[in-house]
């Protein structure tokens, strides 16, 4: 069943961030109860549902945040670089595989959560570099070439635009645009590790952490750099609102982390309550809910938009 909670360290946090002049109005934050433990969550674009993992095994699971109800969509996946179908309806994800030489293999595959229909979107590879479903269509990125993209089941809220798809190969930050990927590196290659990118929901920037720098924003084609509020793991909230997650760790372990909120100009707020170790956040379409973990458990804040 779904625990709904107004944590008193959260009405705590809130007022303190109105005093100072809040960006988000945090409604409540929701613990949602399930069967076994959860290290990340990949929250559906209409808010409704999750796919978790648990990091005991390979296995992804489909939770109902509405009424908590949890059923297995595979055995084997991972949840790194999942991406939902603008229909809340479908998702990609990675299956990992290894040969005789204990090389590693990604595939590609598009499973339909009504139907569980689970087919191979890109047959085992090396050279795996991203994929996404935003727009409509299903973009997967290999050795710095696009797939012809497989359509997603349309509806009615489905977005027209194909929005561009951001990947990495041997660190080196990539966006494919019309099927055509290219290297943009804001700030170089030489030296350089660029991690999580992600397009902003208007397709106009691009999100990303730099490895022992910070996180960044740039346009779609690398220019106009601006450094950001270092998060890590940073996800787009809206077309000008961040959120991701500030952490520390004693070498071996996360230790303590907050889900933040930023603006591109350098405003934070912190929405995640000082009694979690809140970790990798995702966001629903319209940027009213965040799901986050914390020691196993799942939570999704609820944001007024």
């Amino acid at each position: 069943m779904r625990k709904k909670t107004l944590l008193i360290a959260a009405v705590t946090l809130l007022s303190a961030a109105s005093a100072k002049g809040q960006l988000v109005e945090v409604a409540s934050i929701d613990k949602i109860a399930t069967a076994s433990a959860v290290d990340m969550a990949e929250i559906s674009p209409d808010g409704t549902k999750a796919i978790v993992s648990g990091g005991v095994d390979t296995s992804l699971t489909l939770v109902n945040l509405t009424n908590g109800t949890e059923r297995k969509v595979t055995d084997n996946g991972v949840i790194l670089g999942l991406s939902w179908a603008d229909n809340s309806q479908e998702v990609v994800y990675i299956r990992m595989s290894t040969d005789a030489t204990h090389r590693s293999y990604k595939e590609a595959r598009h499973l339909n959560l009504a139907t569980l229909a689970d087919k191979q979107a890109l047959a085992p590879t090396r050279t795996f570099e991203g994929m996404s479903m935003r727009g409509g269509s299903l973009t997967v990125v290999s050795d710095c070439k696009a797939l012809r993209p497989v359509k997603a089941t349309p509806t009615p809220t489905s977005a027209t635009k194909e929005i561009p798809t951001a990947s990495v190969h041997y660190g080196q930050l990539m966006i494919t645009r019309d099927g055509v990927t290219t290297a943009i590196n804001p700030q170089g290659r030489e030296g350089r590790s660029y991690l999580w990118p992600q397009v902003s929901p208007d397709g106009t920037r691009v999100l990303y952490y730099l490895g022992a720098t910070g996180t960044f924003v740039c346009d779609i084609d690398g220019s106009n750099v601006r450094r950001v509020p270092t998060l890590r793991a940073p996800r787009w909230l809206d077309n000008n609102l961040i959120v991701g997650m500030r952490d520390s760790d004693d070498g071996y372990r996360i230790t303590s982390s907050a889900i933040v909120v930023a603006t591109i100009d350098g405003q934070e707020q912190q929405i995640s309550s000082d009694e979690h170790v809140a970790v990798y956040p995702s966001v629903s379409a319209d940027g009213s809910k965040v799901a986050f973990t914390s020691n196993g458990s799942l939570y999704v804040i609820n944001i007024n938009r």
